[in-house]
């Protein structure tokens, strides 16, 4: 009995240790400019694309990022270009409003909204700005610089 004891007692502790780990395994980390980005929402990966919470992200690159609820419409603000893009489609438009000029661009994965929050694809949105995004997945991270 007491060597049943101690089996169990080594798999329930063996259990924990490794999902534990097989849990940090599986987690997306978003650094933006050298700085690791927290969320309420974590990063997912959806149909094969990194999808992100696009107002902590944006806002920490420095842009102003508004919903428009009755819309479904986020909106967000990047020195002379503007973001606009609707729950549920797949494109979005970024108009430089100095250059007078806008252009669409497709997704592969429309961004959905999660928990509350509006997750992006990540490449795609943060190049229109300009960003540079890089993956590793290695690390399971995504870096985003100006």
């Amino acid at each position: 009995m007491k060597l049943f004891k101690n089996v169990l007692v080594f798999c329930l502790v063996f259990m924990c240790v490794f999902s534990t780990y097989a849990f940090a395994q599986d987690e997306i980390s978003v650094v933006v400019n050298d700085k690791k980005v927290e969320f309420d929402v974590p990063p997912q990966i959806i149909e094969g694309r990194t999808m992100i919470p696009m107002r902590k992200t944006f806002e920490a690159l420095g842009a102003d990022v508004e919903w428009i609820g009755d819309m479904n419409l986020v909106l967000a603000t990047y020195s002379s270009k503007i973001l606009a893009m609707e729950i549920g489609k797949d494109s979005f438009k970024v108009t430089d409003v100095l250059e007078g000029k806008s252009e669409f661009y497709n997704l592969d994965v429309k961004a959905t909204i999660v928990d509350g929050r509006t997750l992006i694809p990540v490449r795609a949105v943060a190049e229109s700005f300009g960003f540079k995004v890089d993956w590793n997945g290695d690390t399971r991270t995504v870096t985003i610089t100006k």
